[in-house]
């Protein structure tokens, strides 16, 4: 086999090639994008849901009066990825309904 500078530097591109494309492969999500929403106030209209597999991981969105105006808390990412686990394999829950 030829040693010339130039096989090497195919070589190792080529080698650079696989390991970016396995790589990739690798770091793709377990589940696809979904929402449950978990809580719903009939009188407000208020509501919590989960956001699983998106961009932003799996997220659990807090809203008051509709969706329009969600927040997210950082403290409860561990928790949403749990409820996203449970809703990826069994379904997403029911939603609670509630009245003030």
């Amino acid at each position: 086999m030829p040693k010339t500078p130039w096989f090497k530097v195919a070589s190792r591109i080529a080698c650079l090639a696989v390991l970016t494309s396995a790589a990739l492969w690798l770091n793709v999500p377990v589940h696809a994008s979904f929402t449950c929403v978990l809580s719903r106030n009939n009188n407000t209209g208020s509501m919590a849901y989960i956001s699983c597999g998106g961009s932003a991981g799996d997220v659990l969105w807090s809203c008051q009066g509709g969706a329009s105006n969600c927040t997210s808390d950082p403290q409860m990412d561990y928790s949403a990825g749990e409820l996203c686990s449970r809703a990826a394999s069994e379904g997403c829950p029911e939603p609670i309904n509630y009245s003030d």
